[in-house]
């Protein structure tokens, strides 16, 4: 889809469903307490940027990921890496 993404998930059990429903592994067996997040698009003339990481092990496989969005739900761009230090 790239940068014509208009859309945003939700974050709520709907969007759940949805990765389970094309089986994807969404490790919530792993999740004692679900905790409710709630993303805000940036004000105007402003870019959000999120990231986030993963590690198993060290030395062992890593991953991350970012997201670049402006306001009135303009995706920009991303990217992901994955390693094995």
């Amino acid at each position: 889809m790239g940068n014509s993404l208009k859309s945003s998930m939700r974050n709520d059990m709907f969007d759940f469903s949805v990765l389970k429903f094309f089986d994807i592994n969404t490790r919530s067996d792993k999740v004692l307490h679900p905790l409710p997040v709630r993303w805000e698009f940036p004000s105007p003339c402003w870019v959000k940027i999120n990231t986030d990481g993963v590690a198993r092990g060290s030395p062992g496989l890593a991953a991350c990921g970012c997201i670049f969005c402006r306001s009135m739900r303009e995706f920009i761009g991303g990217f992901s890496a994955f390693f094995d230090i």
